[in-house]
């Protein structure tokens, strides 16, 4: 342990800065039960001041193999950060798979009301 095995960073391309306390949150797909594979939250976190969320897996040194997806409330961080909830995408969800269970994957967002833009970083 001790290395990061996903983060993200989220930046406000309205402001031209971080994306601060904008909530994150972290689903498995459950490909295990055949009938529904329902999505199943394994945690919230809020960006830093840096508009990080510096790991969304502490205390393990491996992935899960399964479908994954973050969903970045963009509604709620434009309320409180634009003072406004106009927005074409009240929430981001950006769906993925890892490759090596092992690696880091970091997934960056660059938002604005109306636009949006993600990659898999370094």
């Amino acid at each position: 342990m001790g290395r990061s095995l996903l983060s993200s960073h989220v930046l406000d391309t309205t402001l031209g800065k971080p994306a601060n306390n904008m909530e994150v949150t972290l689903q498995i797909q459950n490909t295990h039960n055949d009938t529904d594979n329902e999505w199943v939250t394994h945690s919230t976190h809020y960006t830093n001041a840096q508009g990080r969320v510096p790991e969304f897996f502490p205390n393990t040194d491996q992935f899960p193999t399964e479908p994954m997806r973050l969903i970045f409330n963009t509604k709620k961080y434009f309320a409180t950060t634009h003072n406004s909830t106009k927005t074409i995408y009240p929430a981001v969800y950006i769906h993925f798979q890892v490759e090596d269970v092992y690696d880091h994957y970091h997934i960056p967002l660059l938002i604005s009301p109306y636009g949006y833009s993600t990659y898999r970083g370094s």
